[in-house]
């Protein structure tokens, strides 16, 4: 019988979300931040976010089969990193206005 609460699965799950929601926003902030210097800037847009979207949903889906916990847990990880980002980039963004 398995235990209800696997915490190994929870502790997998939630570090592997939060990577991969640092990949996710984190290139999403590079990907916008560069966009300036690109001179294909539709293009760029769309391979960054196949990339972005193809590890993502790989990660996810490595969750998934690993166990069910362990996809909850990293799907809690993900929000966890983009709140944490937003938080970040609004900061970044709020003292480079007041200088």
């Amino acid at each position: 019988m398995t235990p209800v609460l696997n915490p190994v699965a929870v502790c997998v799950g939630a570090l592997a979300g939060l990577a991969l929601g640092g990949l996710y926003f984190g290139g999403l902030w590079w990907s916008v931040a560069r966009l300036k210097k690109v001179e294909r800037k539709k293009l760029f847009l769309f391979i960054s976010w196949v990339l972005r979207s193809v590890l993502l949903c790989a990660g996810l889906y490595g969750l998934a089969v690993y166990d069910a916990r362990a996809l909850l847990a990293g799907a809690a990880g993900l929000l966890a990193a983009r709140f944490a980002i937003v938080r970040f980039v609004k900061r970044n963004l709020a003292q480079e206005k007041g200088m």
